[in-house]
């Protein structure tokens, strides 16, 4: 009865397919959160009125949440702030305010953002900025060198 065998075999494989691929499976299901590591822009993002965008915990913020994908403009200017990782995933940012706080870096942007508000911080590098952005504001900060700066067309 080689048929019952062929079958059980089949069976095993295919269990043992789904236990190898599960950790995959559910580590997919939570990718859509990310840890925003700074809690004083968590704070402020949370008072801009982001929390419905974060978990019960208030420290994952979900990358999905419709109000941080359609929003166009963030303000966390005078906020104790020493990161803002996690900015990019505002897919639709024009504008940015993040003056008066203790940056030493700037992550990448969102291709839609055309207003940067940086000044009085220790930034010492930018990164590459956006063709959308006009005039960064920058001032006050210790920048060693600029990225080449979008131009007008």
């Amino acid at each position: 009865m080689p048929y019952p065998t062929r079958r059980i075999r089949k069976t095993y494989v295919m269990i043992k397919l789904f236990f190898t691929l599960l950790p995959f499976l559910i580590a997919a299901g939570h990718a859509q959160y990310i840890l925003i590591p700074d809690s004083n822009f968590r704070h402020a993002l949370i008072s801009e009125g982001y929390s419905s965008c974060f978990d019960i915990s208030q420290t994952m913020l979900h990358t999905t949440c419709s109000k941080l994908l359609d929003s166009t403009t963030v303000n966390v200017y005078s906020s104790n702030i020493s990161s803002v990782e996690g900015v990019q995933y505002f897919k639709h940012l024009i504008s940015f305010n993040c003056n008066n706080n203790h940056l030493t870096l700037l992550p990448s942007f969102p291709n839609t953002l055309s207003q940067l508000y940086a000044d009085n911080n220790n930034i010492t590098v930018l990164p590459h900025l956006p063709p959308s952005l006009t005039n960064p504001k920058v001032e006050n900060n210790p920048i060693a060198a600029f990225p080449l700066l979008p131009t007008d067309s």
